[in-house]
């Protein structure tokens, strides 16, 4: 049951990147043995060089942010998701700010907020119940769905699908987010050569 957060690597990134030099260099020591070549690629060819916003970034640091959870989280998930042949469940957490382990409190929530709770994260049963009985069922019986007050949650499938968990709803999302390019070429590997 893959699944991961609308914004991983929020404060795993710096945001003092000035210019794509920086951008090539900060992959070259994030990405142990990348070639100067495959660095330059991944800047100018598999993020596009544009700070319009069309591509979810208008600075240096929310691409290199975008970089960084594309290569350590969000790819990973679409992998592990399309490894078994498109028959996991895969969520996508997105009640904000959505960042990497954001998702823990509301998955062991107590009912009271108390600890295990991420200081500044305030856990609302709204989310928590459904998710944990979701996990719940998962674990008991290999499928989410055993509980029949619950929307369906659908294998990743054919359709890319996804359920995710915000603050308002729990909805169905397809195609994955993931499911693009940049995705397929870090699951490619083409980046180590």
């Amino acid at each position: 049951m893959p699944g991961h957060n609308i914004a991983e690597a929020l404060g795993y990134t710096l945001d003092d990147i000035q210019n794509n030099e920086d951008l090539i260099e900060r992959l070259k020591v994030f990405i142990f043995r990348i070639t100067d070549t495959a660095a330059v690629h991944i800047v100018t060819e598999v993020y596009l060089d544009d700070l319009s916003g069309s591509h979810g970034y208008t600075t240096q640091g929310r691409w290199w942010q975008l970089i960084v959870e594309d290569a350590v989280f969000t790819c990973n998930t679409r992998y592990r998701a399309t490894a078994y042949g498109n028959e996991m469940f895969s969520y996508l957490f997105v009640y904000l700010p959505g960042t990497h382990t954001q998702d823990v409190p509301f998955t062991f929530f107590n009912g009271d907020g108390t600890p295990p709770n991420l200081p500044g994260t305030i856990v609302y049963s709204a989310v928590a119940v459904p998710m944990q009985r979701y996990f719940t069922c998962f674990a008991q019986k290999g499928d989410p769905n055993r509980s029949s007050d619950l929307p369906e949650w659908p294998r990743y499938g054919d359709d890319v699908a996804l359920l995710t968990f915000g603050v308002d709803a729990i909805t169905l999302m397809s195609p994955d987010p993931t499911a693009n390019e940049r995705c397929d070429y870090w699951q490619s590997g083409a980046w180590q050569n």
